[in-house]
């Protein structure tokens, strides 16, 4: 049966048809309330091999696309993200690059999966790097073994990604990691100054440039701990920046 999968992959790379209809025929399948039998039944079949040839469902890729499954049911209940197709790049992100961008731009996947595909390894390690620095990224540590990072910080490196980026590392990554971007999501980027644009121009801070920097530094000061009320923020501006 593989031969077929092989002969149907590489007919893919001068077929936009057929390109167009695999990418239909997988939404319909990870779109179905019966995907997870699917997926396994495809892979029992080789049939994985059409989106490419070295593709192959392995216990760890498994994990991975129940553990962003979860992810998803929890921090999109709504249903506003289109979670057949954040599966579909967890399967592609399993490839070896330079495979993953080459695979979603050959089944026209929106411009966004294409660009988070090509960059989610380096996105990866450069915040494993960032967050977990005195740990190598091949190695699962223990987190008593990182030197620890205020929040104020570990937010600075997470906010710039959007949220399928985090949930496909948080699949991808060893523990500790995954451990700092669960707890991100759960609990740092909820996390609100207690005071806000409207009371700096009532305290008579001018709105500009300013205002982002004196707001950011009540964020990181309240994600630190050193304040926690509204007259604790008056106080900490009052001592490290005043209106002009």
């Amino acid at each position: 049966a593989s031969g077929i999968y092989h002969r149907i992959q590489s007919e893919m790379d001068v077929t936009p048809a057929l390109q167009t209809r695999l990418r239909k025929e997988l939404q319909h399948i990870l779109e179905a309330p019966y995907w997870h039998s699917a997926i396994q039944l495809l892979a029992d079949l080789d049939a994985l091999q059409c989106i490419h040839k070295s593709l192959s469902l392995s216990p760890q890729l498994w994990w991975q696309i129940r553990l962003v499954d979860r992810w998803l049911r929890r921090f999109d209940q709504s249903g506003q993200l289109a979670h057949w197709l954040v599966l579909l790049e967890v399967l592609i992100s399993y490839l070896d690059a330079p495979y993953p961008q080459a695979v979603a731009e050959n089944l026209q996947l929106p411009a966004e999966s294409i660009r988070r595909l090509s960059t989610l390894s380096t996105v990866q390690a450069n915040l494993h790097q960032a967050l977990l620095p005195s740990s190598p990224t091949d190695t699962v540590s223990s987190p008593s073994s990182q030197t620890p990072l205020p929040p104020s910080k570990i937010v600075a490196h997470l906010r710039v990604h959007d949220l399928l980026t985090l949930i496909l590392i948080g699949a991808r990554s060893d523990r500790p990691l995954r451990r700092i971007i669960w707890q991100y999501l759960t609990q740092w980027s909820q996390i609100k100054a207690p005071l806000d644009g409207n009371d700096l121009k009532a305290m008579g801070y001018k709105p500009g440039r300013q205002f982002k920097v004196i707001l950011d530094q009540l964020l990181a000061a309240t994600l630190d701990g050193h304040i926690h009320t509204r007259e604790e923020a008056k106080t900490f501006l009052s001592t490290t920046i005043s209106p002009d």
